[in-house]
C-alpha cells in the first residue's frame, strides 16, 4: 500500500513536467511561468528554484551525469543546466557546489540548444550509448549529437504521413513520447492521435509501425522489458508489446475530459501507475488484470478490484 508522504508547495502556474533524479533523492518540476523547482525526496523540502525564459514543457535528467538536466521550452529551445556550477554575472565559472542547495532563487545558468522550430518541446530522450539527445518539437524530431563537447545539430526526422481522422479533420502527428532502442540504432516515437513508429537513425526510415487499437493516442510511457502504455483519449490506456506489436491489455481509468493522461511503469515494471482526469491515480498490477490501489490526492488510499472500474 502506498501512503501520502508529503504535499509539495503549490504554484499558481500549471505544472507541465516532473522527474526524479536517478538516485531518487531529488524531484524536479517545470511550469508555465518558466520555473524549475527542485525538492528533496522524501521530505518534500524545496531545495532550489531556477527560471528559464519560456514556459517549461518537458524536462529530462541526464542518465550518466547526475548534475545535468535538460529543460524543454515552449519556443523550441532546450536549456542544458549544470546544477553544480556557480556562474558569476559575466558568465565566468567561479567554482562548483557540492550539492544543489541554494538560499535564494536564481536564473538558470546553462546553454541553449536551438531546434529551429518555433513550437513546444513536448518530449525528450537521451541515448547513453552514442551521446545523442532527441527532442519532439512540433511535428519533427530533432537529434543533437554529444559524443564530446561541443554539442552539434545532428539529424531531423520528418513527420510521418498525415492521416484524416474524426470528421475529416486533419490532425498533425505530434511526437509525445520518445525512447532509443537497440543501443541507439533506432528511436521509437509515439505520435499524438496517430501511431507508434520505430525510426532507423542512419536511414531515417521507419523500421516498424504499431497501429493502435483506437485511432486516438495521447501520452505514453515505456517499460524496460519492451512494453508501451498509451493514453487512448477514450477510456484510459492501452498497452502494447513493442517487439510483436500485439495489443496486451486495456487499462480503464475514469474519464471526465478527453485529454492525454500520464502513466509510468513502477516497481521495476511490476506495476503501472495511470493518471485520470478526476484528480487521482490508479496502480495496475503487472499482468494488467487488476487495480491494486487508487491514490487519492489529500485523502486516504483505497484498494479496489478491476470490476469496480467497469
Amino acid at each position: 500500500m502506498y501512503d501520502i508522504l508529503c504535499d509539495l508547495p503549490h504554484t499558481r502556474f500549471t505544472i507541465n513536467s516532473i522527474g526524479f533524479s536517478h538516485d531518487g533523492c531529488v524531484l524536479a518540476s517545470g511550469d508555465d511561468a518558466g520555473y524549475i523547482r527542485f525538492f528533496d525526496f522524501p521530505l518534500g523540502k524545496k531545495l532550489r528554484r531556477l527560471r528559464v525564459t519560456t514556459a517549461v514543457t518537458s524536462l529530462l535528467w541526464h542518465p550518466n551525469k547526475p548534475d545535468i538536466i535538460f529543460i524543454g521550452g515552449a519556443r523550441g529551445n532546450i536549456t542544458v543546466i549544470n546544477l553544480h556550477v556557480k556562474v558569476s554575472a559575466n558568465n565566468d565559472t567561479i567554482g562548483f557546489t557540492s550539492n544543489i542547495y541554494l538560499e535564494h532563487d536564481s536564473e538558470a545558468q546553462g546553454f541553449s540548444l536551438r531546434t529551429g522550430v518555433n513550437a513546444p518541446v513536448d518530449t525528450l530522450a537521451y541515448d547513453a550509448c552514442n551521446g545523442c539527445l532527441a527532442a519532439g518539437v512540433g511535428t519533427d524530431i530533432i537529434l543533437f549529437n554529444h559524443p564530446e563537447d561541443p554539442w552539434t545539430f545532428g539529424l531531423n526526422i520528418p513527420p510521418p504521413p498525415m492521416a484524416y481522422v474524426d470528421d475529416n479533420k486533419l490532425l498533425l502527428p505530434l511526437p509525445r513520447a520518445l525512447r532509443f532502442s537497440d543501443n541507439g540504432r533506432s528511436l521509437i516515437a509515439v505520435y499524438f492521435q496517430h501511431d507508434i513508429i520505430s525510426w532507423l537513425i542512419k536511414s531515417l526510415q521507419p523500421e516498424w509501425t504499431i497501429w493502435p487499437k483506437r485511432s486516438h493516442v495521447g501520452g505514453a510511457c515505456f517499460s524496460a522489458d519492451g512494453r508501451v502504455a498509451v493514453s487512448n483519449l477514450f477510456d484510459g490506456f492501452d498497452c502494447y508489446d513493442i517487439n510483436s506489436g500485439k495489443h496486451l491489455a486495456n487499462l480503464p481509468t475514469p474519464i471526465i475530459q478527453s485529454i492525454p493522461l500520464p502513466s509510468v511503469f513502477i516497481e521495476g515494471g511490476q506495476s503501472i501507475l495511470c493518471g485520470s482526469s478526476c484528480g487521482y491515480a490508479l496502480i495496475y498490477s503487472g499482468n494488467m488484470k487488476s487495480v491494486l490501489q487508487v491514490l487519492r490526492h489529500g485523502g486516504a488510499s483505497l484498494e479496489i478490484n478491476a470490476a469496480a472500474m467497469n
